[in-house]
């Protein structure tokens, strides 16, 4: 065969590779590959410690811990929904107890219907402290999603310490107009 010959081959086989993944794409059902268009993480913050507990001298042999509110230190936990005009959900984890002054990452994973959300959070702390963390998905499809959040240990430098472990779920129907609040519904080992 010549160089030009080979060329030729490549390229037929290559077009013909190429159409064959276009056609076996098709997503019109809900059971069908989902080439490129799996949710995705776009966004995370966290509000940082909503209730500030003060540790300082409580006498000769004890420590002082105040909230700054009541309302900080009791707020329920729950899981709050909503769409933007884009599309984008922006789901958001309210009153998530985790370390004071802790280094808050995230971790996101979806497999078929489920989204993964791990918390990650330093605990080298003596106190806790209640936190909004607010994650921003896009490519989200008309359908039932069940969400996972799970937890893990870091240290200040984001390492893992420990293996992710359950910690609650929920499950939503994405509309492009979802507005709802989520209870929160805790693993037994959480």
């Amino acid at each position: 065969r010549t160089m030009k010959q080979s060329s030729k081959l490549f390229f037929a086989i290559m077009a013909g590779m190429l159409s064959l993944s276009f056609a076996s794409c098709d997503h019109s059902s809900d059971d069908a590959p989902s080439f490129g268009i799996d949710p995705i993480l776009v966004d995370f913050t966290n509000s940082g410690c909503k209730e500030y507990l003060e540790t300082g001298d409580g006498g000769e042999n004890g420590i002082t811990v105040t909230a700054v509110s009541e309302e900080s230190a009791t707020g329920k936990e729950l899981f709050v929904l909503k769409t933007d005009s884009d599309g984008k959900l922006l789901l958001t984890h309210q009153n998530a107890v985790l370390s004071c002054d802790g280094v808050i990452l995230t971790g996101f994973r979806c497999e078929d219907a489920t989204i993964f959300l791990t918390e990650k959070s330093t605990d080298a702390t003596n106190c806790t402290c209640n936190y909004d963390l607010a994650y921003t998905l896009n490519n989200l499809q008309e359908k039932t999603y069940n969400v996972v959040v799970e937890r893990q240990t870091i240290d200040c430098d984001g390492k893992t310490l420990n293996e992710a472990r359950r910690y609650c779920h929920f499950n939503f129907v994405y509309t492009p107009n979802l507005s709802e609040t989520k209870e929160v519904n805790y693993y037994e080992n959480k």
